[in-house]
């Protein structure tokens, strides 16, 4: 069965044995007591979402 064959169940078969293989795991964000996500400043992949992130200027700037 090709690819584009393959059922959800499949899929997502596949992507759990991809993701048991990987060493990578998912970052455990904080957030303040709105749910707001904390960015650390200290970390480049934060330091880039918040710089390229529109919509945050636009809350900041309302904020003020």
């Amino acid at each position: 069965m090709s690819d584009k064959e393959k059922s959800i169940e499949e899929l997502l078969l596949e992507f759990a044995k991809l993701d048991r293989k990987s060493k990578r795991k998912p970052r455990e964000l904080k957030s303040d007591g709105f749910g707001n996500v904390l960015l650390d400043p200290n970390n480049p992949d934060d330091v880039e979402w918040y710089e390229n992130d529109d919509d945050y200027d636009i809350i900041n700037r309302s904020r003020k």
